[in-house]
């Protein structure tokens, strides 16, 4: 996938989520079922790694290695990305609300 096309995706998905999330009445916006996420949860995560994304896009580049280091890897398709992230789940990794 190009970068237009990811950026282009990114944007679609963003305005499909917000609209669902606009029509959502207080009662579903904090529904629960047992131990899953609620809306307003799934908002929370969102919005917390978007903020990291944002602080991190603002630094300098050589800030950002400095900080993070460079890859010692190839880069990874999605369905390579996808598959870590699911056997993480498998073997109890959560995600921080």
């Amino acid at each position: 996938m190009k970068k237009a096309e990811i950026i282009a995706k990114l944007r679609s998905n963003h305005h499909s989520f917000i609209e669902f999330m606009k029509g959502l009445d207080k009662l579903e916006f904090d529904y629960r079922i047992t131990d899953k996420w609620s809306a307003r949860d799934q908002l929370d995560h969102l919005t917390m790694g978007l903020k990291s994304l944002v602080r991190i896009y603002e630094m300098p580049v050589l800030a950002i290695d400095q900080a993070f280091g460079k890859t010692t890897h190839p880069n990874r398709d999605y369905n390579s990305l996808k598959a870590a992230y699911l056997q993480e789940l498998r073997e109890g990794g959560k995600a921080p609300i």
